[in-house]
């Protein structure tokens, strides 16, 4: 597992870089409680931000590699 992103404030911030090709579908989004979403590219994982994530404490959702 490498964290790539975390959601802060609204936005995707970069917190590491991929070890692997960003256009495979080996990304998933997680959250506090475990797989948020599926796997698929880091671009995929990127375009998906709902608003109601705002609400949300900082570092409840991130993107990793794995």
């Amino acid at each position: 597992m490498r964290v790539i992103y975390e959601f802060i404030e609204g936005a995707w911030r970069k917190v590491g870089e991929p070890a692997g090709s960003p256009d495979r579908s080996n990304f998933v989004i997680v959250c506090q409680f475990g797989d948020w979403s599926g796997f698929r590219t880091l671009a995929a994982c990127l375009a998906q931000i709902p608003s109601a994530w705002e609400r949300r404490a900082v570092g409840f959702y991130w993107i990793e590699e794995r």
